[in-house]
């Protein structure tokens, strides 16, 4: 038996760490959490740390605007924490979670497809914006805990966790594999 607020009654049989375990990752909210973080630490991780500049300069920046396009990408996620908890309070944290990840897409969309002879301010605010939607993908903590009794809140965590760090190690590595397999090894060498 249960009480309202999650936790276990007392004399109540507990579950088995890993059968909890089992039940967590089985949740559909915590899976849907698990697959948002990954999407958004793989491309903080990946994109941010390992690819930001070597594509920057690959583009023909000088290695001055690639240092501040790197800085306008982990500012933009440093402004965006902030203004994710803002705009959660006001339209919840789906909401939040979904025009972050929508602004992400479209900023990284206008980076990758506009010609890259425009000025380095417009991709500095560009690459800023990018950031600045990523940092939304914290909320993904919050819809995983939201749907589990609080006793489970830690677990889940931990596996949204597990779903983004896992996600930027591959995301380093992957893109130079890709392109060596398909013999382009100029992204390969990038790496």
């Amino acid at each position: 038996q249960r009480n309202p607020f999650g936790a276990a009654a007392p004399g109540a049989a507990r579950p088995s760490p890993l059968g909890s375990l089992g039940s967590i990752v089985r949740n559909r909210q915590v899976r849907l959490a698990a697959i948002i973080y990954a999407g958004g630490c793989g491309t903080m991780y990946g994109f941010g740390t390992m690819w930001n500049r070597p594509i920057s300069l690959a583009w023909s920046l000088d290695p001055a605007e690639a240092r501040i396009i790197d800085f306008c990408f982990f500012l933009g996620i440093a402004v965006g924490a902030p203004l994710t908890g803002l705009v959660e309070g006001r339209l919840g944290a789906r909401r939040a979670l979904a025009a972050g990840i929508l602004l992400t897409l479209a900023a990284f969309l206008v980076w990758v497809f506009v010609p890259v002879d425009l000025t380095i301010w417009f991709d500095a605010v560009n690459v800023g914006l990018i950031g600045v939607g990523l940092a939304s993908t914290v909320l993904a903590f919050t819809v995983a805990c939201r749907s589990l009794p609080k006793e489970q809140a830690g677990t889940a965590v931990g596996v949204v966790n597990f779903a983004g760090v896992v996600s930027g190690a591959v995301l380093q590595v992957l893109p130079g594999l890709i392109g060596k397999a398909l013999d382009q090894p100029e992204l390969f060498e990038l790496q």
